[in-house]
Protein backbone atom coordinates (compact mmCIF):
# COMPACT_ATOMS: atom_id res chain seq x y z
CA UNK A 1 0.00 0.00 0.00
CA UNK A 2 2.84 2.41 0.79
CA UNK A 3 3.99 2.50 -2.86
CA UNK A 4 0.72 4.18 -3.89
CA UNK A 5 0.74 6.78 -1.11
CA UNK A 6 2.70 10.06 -1.04
CA UNK A 7 6.32 9.35 -0.17
CA UNK A 8 6.32 12.00 2.58
CA UNK A 9 3.87 10.08 4.79
CA UNK A 10 5.68 8.65 7.86
CA UNK A 11 5.89 4.82 7.88
CA UNK A 12 4.26 4.67 11.31
CA UNK A 13 1.25 6.61 10.00
CA UNK A 14 0.96 4.33 6.98
CA UNK A 15 0.92 1.30 9.27
CA UNK A 16 -2.07 2.75 11.13
CA UNK A 17 -3.96 3.44 7.88
CA UNK A 18 -6.41 1.05 6.23
CA UNK A 19 -7.46 0.47 2.64
CA UNK A 20 -11.14 0.43 1.66
CA UNK A 21 -12.84 -0.42 -1.62
CA UNK A 22 -16.09 1.31 -2.58
CA UNK A 23 -18.57 0.57 -5.33
CA UNK A 24 -20.17 3.37 -7.35
CA UNK A 25 -22.50 5.48 -5.14
CA UNK A 26 -21.41 3.64 -1.97
CA UNK A 27 -21.15 5.94 1.05
CA UNK A 28 -17.83 6.53 2.76
CA UNK A 29 -19.30 8.57 5.61
CA UNK A 30 -22.43 10.55 6.47
CA UNK A 31 -22.92 14.13 7.60
CA UNK A 32 -22.79 14.39 11.38
CA UNK A 33 -20.60 11.32 11.90
CA UNK A 34 -17.62 11.67 14.22
CA UNK A 35 -14.42 12.47 12.34
CA UNK A 36 -11.92 9.65 12.75
CA UNK A 37 -10.14 9.68 9.38
CA UNK A 38 -9.15 11.77 6.42
CA UNK A 39 -8.81 9.94 3.13
CA UNK A 40 -6.47 9.50 0.19
CA UNK A 41 -7.80 8.33 -3.18
CA UNK A 42 -5.67 5.59 -4.72
CA UNK A 43 -7.98 5.08 -7.68
CA UNK A 44 -11.43 6.33 -8.60
CA UNK A 45 -13.31 9.40 -7.41
CA UNK A 46 -14.92 10.63 -4.20
CA UNK A 47 -17.56 13.33 -3.82
CA UNK A 48 -18.44 15.40 -0.76
CA UNK A 49 -22.07 16.43 -1.19
CA UNK A 50 -24.71 18.45 0.57
CA UNK A 51 -28.41 18.26 -0.24
CA UNK A 52 -30.44 21.30 -1.23
CA UNK A 53 -34.04 21.97 -0.23
CA UNK A 54 -35.32 20.52 -3.51
CA UNK A 55 -33.43 17.26 -2.92
CA UNK A 56 -30.70 17.94 -5.47
CA UNK A 57 -27.00 17.54 -4.68
CA UNK A 58 -24.39 20.26 -4.38
CA UNK A 59 -20.86 18.89 -4.85
CA UNK A 60 -18.59 20.54 -2.27
CA UNK A 61 -15.40 18.62 -3.03
CA UNK A 62 -14.24 16.14 -5.64
CA UNK A 63 -11.08 14.07 -5.24
CA UNK A 64 -9.50 11.75 -7.79
CA UNK A 65 -6.43 9.51 -8.03
CA UNK A 66 -3.58 10.82 -5.89
CA UNK A 67 -5.61 13.42 -3.97
CA UNK A 68 -6.53 13.79 -0.32
CA UNK A 69 -10.20 14.01 0.61
CA UNK A 70 -12.01 15.65 3.55
CA UNK A 71 -8.76 17.25 4.72
CA UNK A 72 -10.54 20.05 6.59
CA UNK A 73 -12.34 17.46 8.70
CA UNK A 74 -9.24 16.92 10.81
CA UNK A 75 -9.96 20.29 12.47
CA UNK A 76 -13.62 19.66 13.34
CA UNK A 77 -15.39 17.00 15.44
CA UNK A 78 -18.00 15.91 12.87
CA UNK A 79 -18.25 15.62 9.08
CA UNK A 80 -20.23 18.45 7.48
CA UNK A 81 -21.06 16.54 4.26
CA UNK A 82 -21.96 13.11 3.00
CA UNK A 83 -19.24 11.34 1.03
CA UNK A 84 -19.80 8.81 -1.73
CA UNK A 85 -17.89 7.21 -4.56
CA UNK A 86 -18.62 8.55 -8.05
CA UNK A 87 -17.09 5.40 -9.55
CA UNK A 88 -15.47 2.21 -8.19
CA UNK A 89 -12.89 3.65 -5.83
CA UNK A 90 -9.96 2.52 -3.68
CA UNK A 91 -9.36 4.72 -0.63
CA UNK A 92 -6.83 4.80 2.19
CA UNK A 93 -8.30 5.89 5.53
CA UNK A 94 -5.72 7.84 7.56
CA UNK A 95 -6.47 8.14 11.30
CA UNK A 96 -6.85 11.76 12.35
CA UNK A 97 -5.36 11.46 15.85
CA UNK A 98 -2.17 9.84 14.56
CA UNK A 99 -2.01 12.37 11.72
CA UNK A 100 -2.20 15.29 14.15
CA UNK A 101 0.55 13.76 16.29
CA UNK A 102 2.81 13.32 13.25
CA UNK A 103 2.21 16.88 12.07
CA UNK A 104 3.07 18.32 15.49
CA UNK A 105 6.23 16.25 15.93
CA UNK A 106 7.72 16.17 12.41
CA UNK A 107 8.34 19.56 10.80
CA UNK A 108 9.46 18.13 7.45
CA UNK A 109 6.31 16.07 7.17
CA UNK A 110 4.18 19.06 8.17
CA UNK A 111 5.71 21.18 5.38
CA UNK A 112 5.25 18.44 2.78
CA UNK A 113 1.67 17.88 3.86
CA UNK A 114 0.98 21.63 3.66
CA UNK A 115 2.37 21.65 0.13
CA UNK A 116 0.03 18.84 -0.86
CA UNK A 117 -2.95 20.69 0.63
CA UNK A 118 -1.97 23.80 -1.34
CA UNK A 119 -1.92 21.78 -4.57
CA UNK A 120 -5.34 20.33 -3.74
CA UNK A 121 -6.66 23.84 -3.08
CA UNK A 122 -5.45 25.01 -6.50
CA UNK A 123 -7.44 22.21 -8.10
CA UNK A 124 -10.54 23.19 -6.15
CA UNK A 125 -10.10 26.83 -7.23
CA UNK A 126 -9.89 25.65 -10.83
CA UNK A 127 -13.26 23.97 -10.41
CA UNK A 128 -14.78 27.20 -9.05
CA UNK A 129 -13.35 29.13 -12.00
CA UNK A 130 -14.89 26.63 -14.38
CA UNK A 131 -18.36 27.07 -12.90
CA UNK A 132 -18.11 30.82 -13.56
CA UNK A 133 -17.75 30.23 -17.30
CA UNK A 134 -21.05 30.90 -19.06
CA UNK A 135 -20.98 28.77 -22.21
CA UNK A 136 -21.27 25.00 -21.87
CA UNK A 137 -18.70 24.28 -24.57
CA UNK A 138 -16.18 26.56 -22.83
CA UNK A 139 -16.68 24.68 -19.56
CA UNK A 140 -15.98 21.41 -21.38
CA UNK A 141 -12.87 22.92 -23.00
CA UNK A 142 -11.67 24.28 -19.66
CA UNK A 143 -12.08 20.87 -18.04
CA UNK A 144 -10.18 19.04 -20.79
CA UNK A 145 -7.33 21.56 -20.66
CA UNK A 146 -7.01 21.63 -16.86
CA UNK A 147 -7.94 18.04 -15.95
CA UNK A 148 -6.98 16.13 -19.09
CA UNK A 149 -9.08 13.69 -21.15
CA UNK A 150 -12.12 12.04 -19.59
CA UNK A 151 -11.07 8.42 -19.25
CA UNK A 152 -13.25 5.65 -20.63
CA UNK A 153 -14.87 3.60 -17.90
CA UNK A 154 -14.31 6.35 -15.34
CA UNK A 155 -16.84 9.06 -14.54
CA UNK A 156 -20.29 8.61 -16.05
CA UNK A 157 -21.54 11.48 -18.20
CA UNK A 158 -24.35 12.21 -15.72
CA UNK A 159 -21.76 12.73 -12.97
CA UNK A 160 -19.57 14.78 -15.29
CA UNK A 161 -22.55 17.02 -16.08
CA UNK A 162 -23.02 17.62 -12.36
CA UNK A 163 -19.31 18.45 -12.00
CA UNK A 164 -19.60 20.96 -14.85
CA UNK A 165 -22.80 22.47 -13.45
CA UNK A 166 -24.76 21.48 -16.57
CA UNK A 167 -27.94 19.57 -17.24
CA UNK A 168 -27.13 16.14 -18.74
CA UNK A 169 -29.03 17.01 -21.93
CA UNK A 170 -26.96 20.18 -22.32
CA UNK A 171 -23.73 18.23 -21.93
CA UNK A 172 -24.80 15.56 -24.45
CA UNK A 173 -25.70 18.25 -26.99
CA UNK A 174 -22.45 20.14 -26.37
CA UNK A 175 -20.33 17.01 -26.80
CA UNK A 176 -22.13 16.20 -30.05
CA UNK A 177 -21.39 19.71 -31.35
CA UNK A 178 -17.71 19.54 -30.35
CA UNK A 179 -17.36 16.09 -31.89
CA UNK A 180 -19.02 17.23 -35.12
CA UNK A 181 -16.60 20.16 -35.34
CA UNK A 182 -13.63 17.83 -34.87
CA UNK A 183 -12.56 19.35 -31.56
CA UNK A 184 -13.01 16.17 -29.51
CA UNK A 185 -13.11 12.43 -30.08
CA UNK A 186 -15.35 10.09 -28.08
CA UNK A 187 -14.16 6.53 -27.46
CA UNK A 188 -15.77 3.92 -25.18
CA UNK A 189 -17.38 6.60 -23.03
CA UNK A 190 -14.23 8.71 -22.85
CA UNK A 191 -13.76 12.23 -24.22
CA UNK A 192 -10.41 13.09 -25.82
CA UNK A 193 -9.47 16.56 -27.11
CA UNK A 194 -8.28 16.50 -30.72
CA UNK A 195 -7.48 20.18 -31.14
CA UNK A 196 -5.83 22.40 -28.57
CA UNK A 197 -8.61 24.26 -26.77
CA UNK A 198 -8.13 27.62 -25.08
CA UNK A 199 -10.55 28.08 -22.16
CA UNK A 200 -11.94 31.51 -21.43
CA UNK A 201 -10.71 31.21 -17.85
CA UNK A 202 -7.17 30.03 -17.19
CA UNK A 203 -6.34 27.16 -14.86
CA UNK A 204 -5.28 28.25 -11.38
CA UNK A 205 -1.54 28.52 -11.00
Amino acid sequence: MSDALPSFLPPALIQESTRVGLTRNERLFHVGEKVEHIHFVLEGELLAVRYLSDGSEAVMQRARDGEFFAQSAMLVPHYSCDARAASPTEVVRIPVCELRDALSSDGSFAMAFAGQLAADLRRQCTRVERLRIKRARDRVRHYLVCEGPLRSGGVKLQDWARELGLEPETLYRTLAELEASGEIRREDGGVIPVQAATPRESCSG
